[in-house]
């Protein structure tokens, strides 16, 4: 009799060991999964903080003469003409 208790504590104390053992891995591979997580916001946060910046200087650029020049030329060729110096005396003295 006192050859089955034993044998009985012995699998109660292997089972709580594998629980133990199982509900340990569980967590090391939720953990994993939450670090690799704020490894993928981390990089996605400083996505938006370059996007931010090219923004912020687009915002800066916005009155200079090259973006309007960009902004009114489409693929390489001028949609809208603005006449230079030039073109104004040459245009005066052709009429």
């Amino acid at each position: 009799m006192k050859k089955g208790k034993k044998i009985y504590k012995r699998l109660i104390i292997l089972a709580i060991l594998a629980y133990v053992a199982y509900t340990l891995i569980n967590q090391q591979q939720t953990l994993n999964g939450y670090t690799k997580d704020i490894a993928d916001l981390n990089t996605q946060i400083n996505d938006q903080k370059e996007y931010n910046e090219e923004l912020a200087q687009k915002q800066n650029d916005v009155n200079s003469l090259d973006f309007i020049e960009e902004l009114f030329c489409f693929f390489g060729k001028k949609v809208f003409f603005f006449p230079t110096f030039y073109d104004i005396i040459t245009h005066v003295i052709i009429s």
